[in-house]
C-alpha cells in the first residue's frame, strides 16, 4: 500500500494527462486518432489513480507516436503497436520544430519509441537532442531493467526505463530514488507509463524526479527502486532491489538555462503573490513565487497559470502550457518556450483556490460520520461499518474540462488530533476516485479506520482541497 504523498503524486499525474488530451485537441490530427480522444475521453469519467487501487498514472487520453505526426516522418510507417491505458500522453512535435535525419551519437532517436504513449516533456526533450541514451541494464529474480534515456536541467531529471518481467507474476515499480552520493538525493514526484509489469511483457516507464536548483549535482547517479512481485493489489514475496549505477549531464542544460530576476507582485483576491524568478530551460520553464505573511487564507493554488512570451514586434512567440505544481514547493512548471530571450513575457491566472485557516482543520466524528466544522462545508463523509472505512468526499463541480484541468485533488496532514489533544498518525490511506455523477465531478479519499480508538471527534488537517475564487489577473514578468 502506497502512502498519502505517493498518491497525492499518481493524482497530480493523472491531472496532467487529462490537460495534456485538451492541448491534442488542438492540433490537426487525423479522423482516427481524434475519434482515439473521444474514446480516451469516455473511459476518463472514472479514474483510479492510487497505487493502492492497482492502477499507475491513469491517462484520459491515448495517441502513441507515428512516423506521420513526427515533421518529416515517413507517413508509410508500420501501425504503432497498442497502448496500455496508464501510458501517458503524447504530443506530436510543432511543425516548425525541425526533425533531424539522424541524432546526435549518444543521444535517444524518436524513431525508436513509434507506437510509445509518452508525455510532451519527454518528447520534446528526445525530438530537441536533450535525452541522453545509458542503456544501462540490471538483471536478477527474472527481471531485466534498462535505463535507456536521461535528461537533466537544475529542476528535474527525466528517466526512460524498460522492465522486462520474466516472472509467473505481475510485478510493480515502487520506492523510487535517484542517490548522487555524497547524501544527495533526487525526489521521484510522477510516475507515467506502465507502472505494473505483467508476466512475459516488456513495459516503459517514464520517472520525474525533482532536483534542487541550489545542488551543484555530481555527474555519477544511480537509479534505485523496489520490483514488487504479485503487483499493487496482490504484493507478496520479497521485493527485487533494482540499482543501476549511471553518467549524469548535470552542467550541460543548465549553461543553456536563461534566469530572468523578477522581483514583482502579483495580487489575487487580495492575496499577495511575490514572483521572484523565472528560468528558461530547453527542457522546461520555472516559475518561482513566495507568499506573503500578510496573507489571511491558506492558499492551495494558482487557478489555471499562464505564460505568454512576445517578440520585439508584440507579436506572440511562444505559449508554454502549464504542467504543474512544484510538490509542497512555491514552484510551477511549465514546457519549455523553445524561444530564447523572449522581449517579454506575462503571466496570467483565473483565480486562487484558498480558504480561511479555519477550514483546514477538518473536524470529523469517526463513529457517526458527522462533520462538525472544516473543509468549508463542502466535505461529506461516508463511514462503512463493516469494512472499517471512511470515504471524504468533495463535489468539485461541473464535470468539464476546466475543472478536470485546475481542481486541485485532496491532501491531507501526516497525523490527527483527537478530542483529548493526543496526536495520532493518519488513518492509512485506501488510495483516491475522482468519478463523474449526474454532470458532476466527485473526488474521494478512502481511509482504513483499524482497530485504534480516539477520542470523539478527532481533527484532520487539509493541506489542500478545492476551493477556487475567481479573480483573474496578470503580471508583467520581462518589461
Amino acid at each position: 500500500m502506497t502512502n498519502t504523498h505517493e498518491e497525492d503524486k499518481l493524482l497530480r499525474d493523472a491531472e496532467q494527462s487529462e490537460t495534456g488530451s485538451r492541448r491534442i485537441e488542438q492540433m490537426e490530427l487525423n479522423t482516427a486518432v481524434r475519434r482515439g480522444i473521444d474514446q480516451g475521453k469516455k473511459r476518463a469519467g472514472k479514474r483510479r489513480a492510487a497505487y493502492g487501487l492497482g492502477a499507475g498514472a491513469a491517462a484520459a487520453a491515448i495517441i502513441a507516436v507515428s512516423a506521420s505526426l513526427i515533421p518529416g516522418g515517413n507517413a508509410q510507417a508500420p501501425q504503432p503497436a497498442a497502448v496500455n491505458a496508464s501510458s501517458p500522453l503524447a504530443k506530436p512535435a510543432a511543425p516548425t520544430v525541425a526533425q533531424p535525419e539522424e541524432a546526435a551519437a549518444g543521444r535517444e532517436r524518436i524513431e525508436d519509441y513509434m507506437g510509445i504513449g509518452m508525455s510532451t516533456t519527454y518528447s520534446d526533450a528526445i525530438i530537441g537532442g536533450y535525452m541522453t541514451t545509458v542503456d544501462r541494464s540490471f538483471e536478477q529474480n527474472g527481471f531485466k531493467v534498462t535505463l535507456r534515456g536521461e535528461a537533466m536541467d537544475s529542476r528535474r531529471m527525466y528517466l526512460i526505463v524498460s522492465v522486462e518481467n520474466g516472472t509467473a507474476q505481475n510485478a510493480s515499480i515502487e520506492d523510487i530514488n535517484v542517490d548522487f552520493g555524497e547524501g544527495i538525493q533526487g525526489k521521484w514526484i510522477l510516475g507515467a507509463g506502465d507502472y505494473e509489469v505483467k508476466p512475459g511483457e516488456k513495459n516503459l516507464a517514464f520517472m520525474d524526479i525533482e532536483l534542487d536548483p541550489a545542488v551543484e549535482y555530481p555527474e555519477k547517479a544511480s537509479l534505485q527502486f523496489g520490483l514488487q512481485p504479485g503487483g499493487f493489489e496482490a504484493p507478496s514475496g520479497t521485493k527485487t532491489a533494482v540499482e543501476i549505477p549511471f553518467d549524469v549531464q548535470s552542467k550541460t542544460l543548465r549553461e543553456q538555462t536563461e534566469t530572468i530576476a523578477v522581483d514583482r507582485d502579483l495580487t489575487v483576491d487580495g492575496q499577495n503573490f511575490h514572483v521572484d524568478r523565472l528560468e528558461l530551460s530547453p527542457l522546461g520553464t520555472y516559475l518561482d513565487y513566495s507568499l506573503d505573511e500578510s496573507n489571511t487564507q491558506s492558499i492551495f493554488s494558482l487557478i489555471a497559470p499562464k505564460l505568454v512570451l512576445t517578440g520585439a514586434d508584440g507579436g506572440e512567440i511562444g505559449n508554454p502550457q502549464f504542467v504543474s505544481k512544484f510538490y509542497n514547493e512555491n514552484t510551477l512548471a511549465f514546457e519549455s518556450g523553445k524561444v530564447e530571450s523572449p522581449d517579454s513575457i506575462v503571466l496570467s491566472v483565473d483565480g486562487i483556490s484558498a480558504a480561511d485557516l479555519s477550514e483546514t482543520k477538518l473536524v470529523l466524528n469517526t463513529k457517526t460520520g458527522e462533520i462538525v466544522s472544516g473543509g468549508g462545508g463542502q466535505v461529506k463523509a461516508v463511514l462503512d461499518k463493516d469494512k472499517h472505512t471512511l470515504t471524504l468526499e468533495q463535489t468539485l463541480g461541473e464535470s468539464n474540462d476546466y475543472t478536470l484541468m485546475n481542481a486541485t485533488q485532496f491532501r491531507f496532514g501526516d497525523t490527527l488530533v483527537d478530542a483529548e489533544g493526543v496526536e495520532h498518525d493518519m488513518f492509512k490511506s485506501n488510495g483516491g476516485l475522482r468519478d463523474e455523477k449526474e454532470g458532476k465531478l466527485i473526488q474521494s479519499s478512502e481511509f482504513k479506520l483499524g482497530e485504534e480508538e480516539y477520542a470523539q471527534p478527532v481533527t484532520l488537517t487539509l493541506n489542500e482541497y478545492w476551493s477556487p475564487i475567481e479573480d483573474k489577473q496578470e503580471l508583467e514578468l520581462k518589461p
